[in-house]
Formats: C-alpha cells, structure tokens, sequence
C-alpha cells in the first residue's frame, strides 16, 4: 500500500471532465473505483471510444511523449482515481528494460500520428495492428524469454495506444491462443501469451503489415513482384495446362491459344498484355523446336513458387478473419 499511499487521491463525480482532449499531459491516473469513458473527437462530435473500470490505467500516452491528450476522460459514475505526477511516472518508466522504454516512446509517436490520419475507433483493421504491434514488441526485446508477454500488461499497453477497450484486445489475444502460435499459460506471476510458433508469428504479422500498408496505398517495396487479378488467373491457368500434361513445362501455342477460347472464354489477344508481362517476368519463355514450332516453356520453380505464397495468404486472410 505503500506506494497507494505516496499519491493523490482524486475522486470525481458521474459527468466530471477529467481532462480534455489537448490538454497537457501532466499525469497519469489508475481507477480504484467507478467507471470512465475515453472519447475522442470526431467531425463535431464526440465518440465514445472505450469504458474503462476499476484497475485500468489512462493518460499514460501523454507522459510518455510529453504531446497533448490524444483524447478526453469523463468520470460515468461517481471515481475514484490515484492521480501519479509526470515525475513519479518518469522514475517508473526508467524501472523498464531500455528496449521497453525506447518501444513505447517511439510506438506512441507513431500510432498517435496514425490515430490523428485514420480514427481511433474498432475496425477490421484492429486485429491486425494489434498482431503488428506484438510482433514489434517481439522485435525490440532481446531477452531469453521475450516471447512471454505480461497478460494484464499488454492488453493495458495495447488498450493505452490504440485508444481502444481491454475487452477486445482480450478478445483477439484469446483467439490467437487457439492458433498454433501461440498459447496462454496461468502461474503465480498471473497469466500470459506465450508465441511458441515465432517464425509463424513473424510470417503473420508481415502479412497484417502488408495488408495495412496496401488498403493505405503503400506497397511494400520487399514485398516482391506483386500480380494483377488478370496476371492471377493466367498464371492459375497455366499451371493447370501444365499439370494436365503430367508436369511438362512447355504448352505448344496452338494447343494454348485453342485452351484460352475454352477455359476462359477469351481470345489470345485479349490476354496478350499479361501475357507478355508474364514473359517480361520469365515465368513463360516462348521458344520455336527445330521443325519451327512454337512452345511456350512455363517456368515451373516460379510458377509453384507463386501458387504457394497464394496458398499461404489464403490461410493467413482466413486467420485474420477469425480475430476480428
């Protein structure tokens, strides 16, 4: 108790201001009782953006990186708050690990920017940022045991960044321990989220950061060659010509052009332009035998290349459809 017992109590009635969105951040605050909503602005009004009870933890944004409220507290019910000054917070934070300090002083930069561009409200975007934001936590933490991750602290943590409620960060955390990567496990520390599968992990969360930079119009310049819908279902198509004829990678032109009118109902020159990026690309290389006759040899490495990394982003959208 003694640390209780070091700060100042604040007790608020139901419709008090805590503070404003903007203001100063001049403290932190963790509700002994009552209950709390967070709200941010939206065009000319005000949303409700999470409720917070007994335990939880806001403000904590602004003491980190010294940038005004990104949202305003209003107490619902009659609280009672321990109010923590940005210099008792400052010496808390120096008791982190460097990497921890250094991971939330640059993440709350960055997603505090982000939340300014693109809302802060529950989206099918949230599972994603909430696994890329793991996975950045996974990144900066150099420790023997930095898989584990502190439950309450994380989804506290999470909750504080992306200006959402605890329960749907618990909800996509529970759904992540019914994967094969990761598990929860309940000890005298309490519970945490263990990520068994790291390289599965990591593979995910390149896929949850990809997708977020695509829907904002980034391309991810490692990401490789990328495929319009057209150029998809020409490679599909003769992937499947090259599998009826027991693997063997060159489809005489005739025998193509003929297949083109059959299985996709068009003529040949009205796929020449993927076509001829697909050449550009050496997964089809056209040829003429010695009698003269034309082939087109079908790059076989790229092509199952390709239909594995398709086979592989089917099963991570599945994924991410079950944390939203």
């Amino acid at each position: 108790m003694g640390f209780i017992e070091d700060h100042s109590t604040r007790n608020f009635n139901a419709g008090d201001v805590i503070f404003h969105e903007d203001d100063p951040g001049k403290s932190m605050f963790i509700i002994r009782s009552g209950i709390v909503e967070v709200l941010v602005k939206s065009g000319n009004k005000q949303v409700v953006v999470a409720t917070l009870k007994d335990g939880a933890i806001f403000g904590e944004m602004a003491l980190i990186d010294g940038q005004p409220r990104s949202a305003a507290v209003v107490a619902k019910s009659k609280t009672s708050c321990i109010e923590i000054s940005q210099l008792m917070f400052q010496k808390r934070l120096s008791d982190l690990p460097g990497w921890m300090q250094s991971f939330y002083q640059i993440l709350v930069e960055r997603l505090r920017d982000s939340a300014k561009k693109i809302g802060s409200t529950i989206t099918d975007d949230t599972g994603r940022q909430i696994v890329v934001l793991l996975h950045e936590i996974l990144q900066k933490n150099d420790s023997p045991n930095s898989n584990v991750f502190q439950w309450k602290l994380t989804v506290e943590s999470i909750a504080a960044v992306l200006i959402i409620p605890p329960a749907h960060i618990e909800k996509v955390l529970n759904k992540l321990t019914i994967t094969k990567m990761a598990r929860s496990e309940i000890n005298y520390e309490g519970r945490k989220l263990i990520i068994d599968d790291l390289q599965g992990f990591n593979n995910f969360a390149d896929y949850c950061r990809n997708k977020t930079l695509e829907k904002l119009g980034v391309k991810d310049l490692e990401s490789g060659d990328s495929y319009t819908k057209r150029e998809e279902e020409l490679i599909e198509f003769v992937t499947k010509l090259v599998k009826e004829q027991a693997s063997a990678p060159d489809l005489e032109e005739h025998f193509f052009k003929d297949r083109c009118k059959i299985d996709l109902g068009k003529l040949f020159e009205e796929i020449q332009p993927e076509f001829n990026r697909l050449c550009t690309l050496g997964i089809i290389k056209p040829r003429r035998d010695m009698d003269g006759h034309k082939f087109y040899d079908i790059n076989l490495e790229r092509v199952n290349k390709i239909e594995a990394e398709a086979d592989k982003l089917d099963k991570y959208e599945i994924l991410e459809n079950k944390l939203k």
